[in-house]
Order: structure tokens, then sequence, then C-alpha cells
């Protein structure tokens, strides 16, 4: 039976956490690429182009950039857990990393900017909180995902002042 545990948590660290963070990555690369191409696609027709940082100049696109802000953040704490689930670790930590994003990203589809400016505060002190620690990887994503937070934040305060 020893064996069989052994054999498990070889066949869980070799392949399974390795191939679904391949698959998890490619997703959301796929659905990150989306979002800046709609922004792109809306950029272009304001004669102005950026990837990551659209022309909020009106309602619709405030909303878009919310829900897309939203779906990021929602797919953030879905990978966090399923991650942490799969790795092994506290679940009490997990869960709740997890459902912190799922609220504050259930708070921006909500149009809250009280919530985008909270997560975005509580997502940088994570960061720093992480790399005084040495536990942060991906400096890419973490800008990635910074931008998404600040994004967020700009298009619910627009969408609050042209309410």
């Amino acid at each position: 039976m020893e064996n069989l545990d052994s054999f498990l948590n070889f066949l869980m660290a070799t392949i399974v956490i390795p191939v679904f963070v391949v698959v998890y990555i490619g997703v959301l690369g796929w659905f990150i690429n989306k979002v800046v191409g709609r922004w792109k696609q809306h950029d272009a027709q304001n004669k102005r182009s950026t990837s990551f940082w659209p022309k909020i100049e009106d309602r619709d696109t405030a909303i878009s950039v919310i829900k897309d802000s939203a779906l990021i953040i929602f797919g953030l704490g879905l990978f966090n857990g399923l991650l942490g689930v799969l790795a092994s670790s506290s679940l009490d930590n997990v869960l709740l990393d997890s459902m912190f994003y799922f609220f504050i990203g259930l708070g921006i589809w909500k149009f809250s900017r009280v919530v985008a400016g909270v997560g975005l505060g509580i997502f940088i002190i994570s960061i720093i909180y992480g790399f005084l620690n040495g536990d942060i990887v991906g400096v890419a994503l973490i800008l990635i995902l910074s931008v998404v937070f600040i994004n967020a934040l700009r298009a619910t305060n627009y969408y609050h002042q042209t309410k």
C-alpha cells in the first residue's frame, strides 16, 4: 500500500500538476488575448491603439472592461483553488484565497468601485508580502493581473462618473 501511495504522489507531481498548469495557462492566455483583442478593436475605432490599457470614453467600453476584468479575476481564484488542492496545501488557506478572488470578482462584476479599489490594494499587499517571503513566481503574470485590477478600478470609476 505504501508503494501505491508513493506512486500516486509521483504521478501527481510529474504528470497531473504540470499538465494542469500548462492547460490552465493556455486557457488563461487565450482568454486574455481575446479580451485584449476586443480592447484593441475598440481603440482602433477611436484611432488609438493600446494593448492592455483600453481607452475608456463611453459606458459600453467601461462595462466591457469591467466584465472582462471580473472574469479574469474569477479565473485567478479558480486557478489558485485548483492548484492548491492538487498541491495538497492547507485547504483553509486555499479556500480563503479562492473565496477572496471570487468575492472581489463578484463585486467588480456588480460595478463596485470600492471593491475594485480594495481588491487592488489587497493584491498589491499580497505581492509585497510574497516578495518579502520569497514566495513569488511569475512576474509577467503579476504585472498583467495588476493591470487587470487597475483597469477594473478605472472602468468602475468611469461607469459611476457617467451615471
